[in-house]
């Protein structure tokens, strides 16, 4: 974003925005999940769902 910052086009605020909400919402429910569910479930929960989300790109390139 710094670097960005500087040219010509400036920040996209309508593509960033998002991102960083669902990145500050994505770590705060992850905190809370932290102290309810061991690390070893959260481990493989979060490979299920790299591999789902995985699964859907594949599916995506495909059609």
């Amino acid at each position: 974003l710094a670097t960005r910052t500087g040219t010509a086009d400036g920040l996209d605020w309508a593509v960033i925005a998002p991102f960083t909400a669902a990145a500050i919402l994505g770590a705060w429910d992850g905190k809370r999940l932290a102290t309810k569910i061991s690390g070893n479930r959260l481990q493989h929960l979060f490979a299920y769902v790299l591999l789902a989300v995985a699964a859907f790109m594949l599916l995506d390139s495909l059609i």
